[in-house]
């Protein structure tokens, strides 16, 4: 998963719009992206947990990583920030 720039999380819009994209997934998805970014849970072990194939697990994962991405690329280029300034992901799932 990217580095959020601190700019980006202290930006209440920004953390928002961040913070929704999680909420476009369904419930079982929602909770493979919390138990890996929010609890660094192993993907293997969220698999077991919520009884779903590692293959699935890995797509949400990458789904989720790319709209990230995607949405990062657009903040990175409207709003200032410092790129060495990077907090977890989780930051935005608080």
């Amino acid at each position: 998963m990217p580095d959020i720039p601190r700019a980006f999380i202290v930006n209440n819009n920004a953390k928002r719009i961040l913070a929704h994209t999680v909420e476009e997934f369904g419930f079982e998805e929602q909770q493979v992206i919390y138990y890996y970014c929010y609890l660094s849970m192993p993907v293997d072990g969220i698999a077991w947990l919520l009884e779903l194939s590692e293959l699935h697990v890995t797509s949400v994962l990458g789904l989720y990583s790319e709209r990230v991405k995607s949405l990062l690329t657009f903040f990175k280029k409207a709003l200032p920030h410092d790129a060495n300034d990077g907090l977890h992901i989780k930051e935005i799932l608080i």
